[in-house]
């Protein structure tokens, strides 16, 4: 058995970095997911982790389907988060509904890729085009005869992080030269 896989402990990592540059302030950040996920409670342990060692404090909002998002994001914004993860991961429409939930209390955000697309401030995580790209590969070394389980397990090497430029304008959030340096696509 082979893969390439797109679980990875550093998106966690990172996005709090890109939190925390965009909101210098920050002390309380939200993570919403959905704990039915397994990749998402590895997620959130690894997260909570680097909040602490950080100073930071990270509240959970669990998220298990589409219609406990509205009451999972309104235990975020009573703890007082000041920033939040979406990380639900249920689709477009979850992540346009917690886009909108971000935009109404005016928290900056980051989620997956689609995130950003669907409104939220910011999105980051692997590469997708390059892992299907590298799937291929797989896929062509397969078919000329090399066993799955003589090919390793892939993990990610390149990472995309999406800013939503009218996302941050209606926040009224300066994306700061750190950040802009790292940004792979403005929309």
């Amino acid at each position: 058995m082979t893969t390439i896989s797109n679980d990875s402990s550093e998106v966690g990592g990172k996005s709090l970095e890109f939190l925390r540059l965009i909101v210098p302030t920050l002390s309380r950040v939200g993570f919403l997911y959905n704990p039915r996920n397994a990749s998402w409670v590895t997620l959130w342990q690894h997260f909570s982790a680097l909040a602490a060692a950080s100073g930071l404090e990270a509240v959970p909002a669990l998220a298990p389907t589409f219609a406990d998002i509205d009451a999972a994001f309104e235990t975020l914004v009573a703890s007082g988060v000041e920033a939040f993860y979406a990380g639900a991961n249920q689709g477009v429409e979850a992540s346009t509904r917690m886009a909108t939930l971000a935009s109404s209390h005016q928290l900056a955000s980051i989620g997956d890729q689609n995130y950003a697309a669907a409104g939220g401030l910011m999105g980051y995580g692997p590469d997708q085009i390059a892992m299907y790209r590298r799937a291929g590969y797989y896929v062509d070394r397969i078919l000329k005869g090399a066993h799955p389980a003589d090919l390793p397990v892939e993990f990610p090497t390149t990472f995309v992080l999406i800013v939503n430029q009218a996302t941050a304008k209606a926040l009224g959030v300066t994306i700061p030269d750190e950040v802009a340096q790292q940004v792979t696509s403005w929309i």
